[in-house]
């Protein structure tokens, strides 16, 4: 996977009480090139208009997107679904139709515009595109925020996803015997289990080996915890 990453400086005009003053943030552009079909994309930075949590209509750019290629969100219990439609110009739209993703959850019909679900740094949205796409670059842009760091609650499962512009392993605070962190790779799911001292996997060769899998820059990951402890909190 190439991450192609530049960032520039969006000036933002406010008003303050007494006079007038421009506020300058950084914006970040990226160009994530996946051969996945279905890939988990990093939610990794602030909404551009709010400066709050990213709407899910701002994250993912319809740019070398094509018509039927879908986003999902899910919450912990339930997907919501977006489809891209060109009708009338590129845009999300809501939709019923379901997409069956890993691990499984509550499908219902979508009920929220893609403009106001919204969603914190540091979760992922999963972006299932045509097969004939996955071999040109998709884009996503936000402002920096500055903490990239997110919480997942006992006994849940979460999108997670790296919001800095480095390849980088997380680090999992809190994580309790019977984690797992699951990657999804070209041919099939990347299981790492916290077993209460480190972290294992079952390697390519039938080996287990330790250590947490290296995640790129944009994108993501399951985190499914297990039911006792606090929440864990994810850093990078």
């Amino acid at each position: 996977m190439k991450k192609l990453i530049c960032g520039f400086l969006c000036a933002a005009v406010g008003v303050a009480l007494a006079d007038v003053e421009s506020v300058v943030a950084t914006i970040e552009v990226r160009a994530i090139t996946s051969s996945l079909t279905n890939t988990i994309v990093a939610i990794p930075g602030l909404d551009l208009a709010t400066g709050g949590d990213l709407a899910i209509s701002n994250l993912v750019k319809t740019t070398n997107l094509a018509a039927g290629d879908k986003l999902v969100a899910f919450d912990g219990n339930t997907y919501e679904t977006w489809v891209l439609s060109e009708t009338g110009g590129k845009h999300w739209v809501k939709t019923e139709k379901k997409i069956t993703i890993t691990p499984r959850g509550t499908e219902t019909p979508t009920t929220t515009d893609a403009s106001q679900y919204t969603l914190p740094v540091g979760k992922g949205i999963w972006l299932s595109r045509t097969a004939s796409g996955t071999a040109s670059p998709f884009f996503v842009y936000a402002q920096q925020p500055t903490s990239t760091s997110t919480t997942v609650s006992a006994g849940a499962t979460a999108l997670v996803g790296n919001p800095t512009a480095d390849d980088a392993a997380p680090t999992i605070s809190d994580a309790q015997s019977g984690d797992q962190i699951i990657v999804p790779t070209a041919t099939f799911l990347q299981y790492y289990t916290y077993n209460g001292t480190v972290w294992r996997y079952l390697d390519s060769d039938d080996t287990i080996k330790q250590g947490l899998p290296t995640i790129g820059a944009g994108l993501g990951f399951w985190y499914k915890a297990a039911s006792g402890g606090s929440e864990r909190t994810i850093s990078w």
